[in-house]
């Protein structure tokens, strides 16, 4: 045999052991980001969901149809409802602040009106209110979650820059 061919032979074996072990390591590296990504974005949804359900209780007991039957229990599930959203969204995030500040006002004007020192106008207006602010994040949050699960790592300041734009495009008066 000659010594040409055996050299060409140790090259290709070389190269083909080099060339599996960057396809595995590329392989690893791609499925733990997918992984990730899956992970997070699941999260975020479940998050969301629950976020998004207690949002909504609260909302429909501040309801102008409904908030005349308002009582003492109404005001434990909201109470309840906004625990709920509290233990998800932290307030040293200034849009997960706004959520929950607003939230915060509607507990206190509901509070005020099962005490009958506040009016339904007072009502409406802290409901429209904390409607807007979680409408501006619940919108933001969605295209958060739609530009991560393309597989782009994205961060909190990649959110704060969609909320920022959502904030521009949603109209406070259209609430």
């Amino acid at each position: 045999m000659d010594i040409s061919v055996l050299v060409l032979q140790i090259v290709t074996i070389l190269v083909s052991i080099t060339s599996l072990i960057v396809s595995f390591i590329s392989t690893l590296v791609e499925n733990r980001k997918k992984h990730y990504i899956k992970i997070v974005t699941e999260q975020r949804l479940k998050n969301k969901e629950i976020v998004r359900k207690s949002i909504s209780d609260i909302l429909s007991f501040a309801h102008p149809c409904i908030v005349s039957e308002f009582d003492e229990n109404s005001m434990k599930n909201c109470c309840a409802r906004a625990s709920d959203v509290e233990s998800i969204l932290k307030r040293f995030y200034k849009e997960d602040a706004a959520v929950l500040n607003a939230t915060d006002q509607l507990l206190d004007v509901l509070q005020k009106w099962l005490n009958k020192t506040a009016s339904a106008e007072e009502v409406e207006s802290a409901r429209k209110a904390l409607l807007y602010e979680y409408s501006v994040y619940d919108f933001s949050d969605w295209q958060f979650i739609k530009s991560q699960s393309t597989g782009k790592r994205s961060g909190s300041d990649d959110f704060d820059a969609i909320y920022a734009q959502s904030k521009k495009n949603f109209s406070s008066s259209a609430f």
